[in-house]
């Protein structure tokens, strides 16, 4: 017989030891553990500082430090005021009085072609060298006394700098070059931040459509600082395939400027935003069992918590189906393809191909929400939709049975056979 369970009391750390199967580990792709993040998941602030680059063949123009600044990151802020229900601050200041000139043009770089981790660090160590030059410092280990405490570098190129679209963040340190030491020995750089993000020419790009959503610099500082703490892309880098063509327009880690950019439960669960008890971690099979999933966009009720936020099915110690609802709240209030989601997780599929994918639940694509077919493919009563949907290769079910629009709370049973 089905069992019937009510939303879980939010409780701050609280154990669970049945989730401890779906807290996944990493294979090619990072898994439940991202400690090796900017900051620890559950930290509270992210602190972060800004400094502005331009090139000998691409002086900067058409903006001021300040007003980049003043775009993107009290929007970005708050995006994850209200991604992590309240638990996480970006605390980033900047250096608007100057725009620091690199001694190499931009063409040095190959930022178009290349792309690499190498090429990122290389340009962070000679935006370091400029700001060290321009300010008089002459031992590089001495420019961490002359900076904020940090977290995060973030280094700003010119919107007119030719093939330097991409923005890049990542896990590595920020640190000055590395040199020969008196003894012949390399001398290790200093850090100033635990990670780093370098924004191409892209991050000026300013989108809005007509449901509000759309591309801009606060989203594009939410995607790369994401990185900064472990997540991955979810978009392909296969540039044959769209944004959407395995999350639909679901995650900013995806489809950036699309109409639902919340991150999934998984990912906030990782992050520490939610705790054990708001994820219900399904391992017995041959069993029938009901859930009240309460929306992920949802704040937590200071009476009952968060409730029960995400049901997970572990079909390995790295793969895992996932069921959250999702709504027209918060960071998705453009959202229109509201319902039950379905996604696969797999640890062995690297960034950027394919290690998150909504589960297509349509027998037809429709396009009426927004650009990805799979926007519609929560579950749902709504005509043309579908409110089940059997995932064969995995013997599972989901079935939506409820949704109670006042309580506002989605009532699925789950058959894993």
């Amino acid at each position: 017989m089905p069992t019937s369970a009510t939303p879980s009391a939010y409780s701050a750390g609280a154990a669970n030891p049945s989730t401890e199967a779906c807290k996944l580990a990493a294979g090619a792709d990072l898994g439940f553990d991202l400690s090796s993040g900017a900051v620890p998941p559950g930290s509270s602030v992210v602190r972060g500082w800004m400094m502005f680059i331009d090139f000998p063949d691409a002086e900067a123009g058409g903006y001021t430090p300040q007003g980049v600044y003043d775009n993107s990151v009290a929007a970005a802020s708050a995006w994850y005021q209200t991604s992590s229900y309240g638990r996480l601050s970006l605390n980033v200041s900047a250096d608007v009085d100057r725009v620091y000139r690199m001694a190499k043009p931009s063409t040095a770089y190959n930022w178009a072609n290349t792309g690499t981790s190498y090429h990122q660090l290389v340009l962070v160590e000679d935006a370091l060298d400029a700001y060290m030059q321009a300010h008089g410092i002459a031992d590089a280990k001495d420019l961490p006394a002359h900076l904020p405490d940090m977290d995060v570098l973030y280094v700003v190129t010119p919107p007119n700098t030719p093939n330097f679209d991409t923005s890049y963040g990542s896990r590595y340190p920020a640190q000055t070059r590395s040199h020969n030491g008196t003894d012949g020995q390399v001398v290790e750089g200093a850090q100033v931040a635990k990670a780093h993000v370098a924004f191409g020419t892209g991050f000026f790009r300013q989108e809005t459509r007509e449901d509000g959503s759309g591309v801009n610099p606060a989203k594009i500082f939410v995607h790369e600082t994401a990185h900064t703490l472990g997540l991955s892309d979810y978009y392909p880098i296969n540039n044959n395939l769209t944004e959407g063509e395995w999350v639909g327009g679901f995650s900013i880690m995806g489809a950036i400027g699309e109409q639902a950019p919340d991150m999934f439960a998984f990912d906030k669960w990782r992050l520490g935003w939610l705790d054990d008890s708001a994820v219900q971690c399904l391992t017995t099979k041959n069993s029938s069992t009901t859930h009240v999933l309460q929306p992920l966009e949802a704040d937590a009720d200071a009476a009952a918590g968060f409730g029960l936020r995400a049901v997970m099915i572990p079909t390995s110690s790295t793969t895992a189906l996932v069921a959250e609802a999702r709504t027209t709240k918060g960071n998705d209030a453009s959202f229109c393809g509201v319902g039950v989601l379905l996604y696969t997780i797999d640890t062995n599929v690297r960034s950027g191909y394919g290690p998150v994918r909504v589960v297509n639940t349509l027998d037809s694509e429709l396009r009426w929400c927004g650009g990805y077919s799979l926007n519609e493919s929560p579950l749902s009563f709504v005509k043309y939709r579908s409110p089940s949907k059997t995932i064969e290769e995995l013997g599972v079910t989901v079935t939506l049975m409820e949704h109670d629009e006042s309580a506002d709370t989605w009532t699925i049973k789950v058959d894993y056979n």
